[in-house]
């Protein structure tokens, strides 16, 4: 893969190749540059490499207001700066459950399962639409 799985709370990668740990047995890995391969090799004894297909959609959340607008319909810190590039965390927001990952200090992806993305795509627009956006 041509980095180690990350500790628990951690990301590693790049957007050709990313693996997220979100708990002490979960990772999620996406990326066009995924060697199936090197990848059970890096799981190995810590589990087993199950595809999920379109299970999850990225939202990328860009500016500098990601941090305010997940704070809300949720009980996440959001705006702890210890969540920083490069942390994962999974909690729930307006009843749905979700990964969240900082990948830079103005961005921030949500992975959040097909089914309910639209309706939480739908939510967010119209509180950031409500929310005043920091300079």
């Amino acid at each position: 893969m041509g980095f180690a799985l990350p500790p628990a709370g951690r990301s590693a990668g790049d957007d050709h190749l990313r693996a997220m740990r979100f708990e002490p047995t979960v990772w999620l890995v996406e990326g066009a540059a995924i060697d199936r391969a090197a990848l059970d090799a890096a799981v190995a004894d810590h589990g087993a490499v199950t595809p999920i297909g379109g299970g999850l959609v990225r939202v990328r959340l860009v500016g500098a207001g990601w941090r305010g607008l997940l704070m809300h319909d949720g009980v996440f810190d959001a705006e702890n700066p210890a969540f920083a590039p490069g942390c994962t965390a999974a909690t729930v927001i307006a009843h749905v459950a979700l990964r969240l990952n900082v990948v830079a200090p103005d961005r921030c992806d949500a992975l959040v399962p097909a089914s309910l993305a639209d309706g939480l795509i739908a939510r967010w627009c119209e509180v950031a639409a409500r929310v005043d956006t920091p300079a």
